[in-house]
């Protein structure tokens, strides 16, 4: 089952709608269940999205068709990799002490709890950068719409001007041509 779940990832991927409603009408029409009754639910799980979205017209992440990130994919790696490298350097700094720790298992308790404890704490600090990065983008995105708006409304009035501008003009050519008071 999950070697036609991958199937049907690349087929999305590749944007073959027909093996998509093949493939997601043929999972949906076996049953998924073996031994594991977990797998099960979560394989079930996984088609019925899938077929959700392709009937709302989304992509195989979900997105609209059109969706754009508002983050280069380069920038989401500098992230990552800036924000999951000291991390992993904790975790390894945890592994050596407790393997540094003696054979007691109190020691190694002891050595394991704190290393949980440090994780925890610098994934909490990850996740509240990760918010305030997110609230800080959707700040700038709501700016950025207005600064459009008013963008839109200055070419309107500029628009406008130029036609009172123009008319004016017109209006002293017609003056001139009848010989008006601007007449040289």
């Amino acid at each position: 089952m999950r070697l036609w779940l991958s199937q049907v990832k690349v087929a999305w991927l590749n944007n073959d709608q027909q093996a998509v409603t093949d493939l997601l009408g043929l999972l949906s029409s076996v049953s998924p269940c073996n031994d594991n009754p977990t797998d099960c639910a979560d394989i079930a799980s996984t088609i019925s999205v899938l077929v959700a979205q392709l009937n709302s017209g989304l992509d195989y992440y979900g997105n609209r068709p059109n969706f754009v990130p508002s983050v280069s994919l380069g920038t989401i790696q500098a992230y990552t990799c800036n924000a999951l490298l000291p991390l992993m350097k904790t975790l390894e700094d945890s592994i050596k002490e407790y393997e540094k720790a003696s054979k007691d298992a109190s020691a190694r308790k002891a050595a394991a709890a704190a290393a949980i404890q440090d994780m925890q704490s610098k994934l909490k600090s990850m996740k509240d950068s990760l918010a305030d990065e997110v609230t800080m983008r959707g700040k700038l995105e709501t700016q950025k719409e207005l600064l459009r708006g008013q963008r839109d409304m200055l070419s309107a009035r500029l628009i406008e001007a130029t036609g009172i501008f123009e008319q004016a003009i017109s209006d002293v050519r017609s003056c001139v041509a009848l010989g008006g008071p601007w007449a040289a």
